[in-house]
């Protein structure tokens, strides 16, 4: 007999490679059209350098990564995942990933569902949209539904599993903005109401 919201592992082989996707315009030293050098300079606005290659006449625009997240329930549940990979290893987040280039942001938050926890999920709305400038990366945050309470985690979470707002693991969050973002999504739940959280 399996439980409401008990996991299972997707058979994976993890790697043990921090891999890091953090970088500056000042780390990309080789175009990737021609492979060139680069240079940093003013293109259109002073003081705004950009990724210059003069050998292919190219331009690098460093865009931010834009990350997809969900708070997604089952019933009066919220899906937490525990991370099995730095940053947050070993703690509980939102399901997340990151958008790739020419991919729509509701197509792509549904193949992480897929690809995290095994969820078929249904999109509600965008709930909120959260900036990190100095990480270079945009979060958009959206509300979705399971349309199963069955979670098969891969190599990237070691656990899932549905929470009632009481079980919430306040102090085992991987990242502030988790709990920041739960509190507000439960308080707008309450219509406003002052939704305590539990210490």
């Amino acid at each position: 007999m399996r439980f409401l919201g008990m996991t299972e592992k997707r058979p994976m082989k993890a790697t043990s490679v921090a891999y890091q996707w953090k970088y500056d315009k000042a780390d990309l030293k080789y175009c990737p059209r021609c492979g060139a050098p680069f240079t940093l300079e003013d293109v259109d606005i002073p003081g705004q350098p950009q990724l210059v290659c003069h050998a292919c006449k190219f331009v690098f625009y460093l865009d931010p990564k834009l990350v997809v997240v969900a708070i997604v329930t089952f019933g009066p549940r919220i899906l937490l995942l525990k991370r099995a990979k730095e940053p947050g290893k070993g703690k509980w987040a939102l399901l997340a990933g990151f958008v790739e280039r020419g991919e729509d942001p509701y197509a792509a938050l549904k193949r992480e569902a897929q690809e995290e926890t095994g969820l078929e999920i249904k999109i509600e709305k965008v709930f909120k949209v959260n900036a990190f400038p100095d990480a270079g990366m945009v979060q958009l945050i959206f509300e979705a539904t399971a349309l199963k309470g069955q979670i098969v985690t891969n190599a990237e979470s070691y656990e899932g599993r549905f929470f009632s707002w009481e079980e919430m693991p306040w102090a085992e969050m991987a990242f502030a903005s988790t709990g920041e973002t739960l509190h507000e999504f439960i308080m707008e739940k309450r219509n406003g109401a002052s939704a305590r959280r539990p210490k």
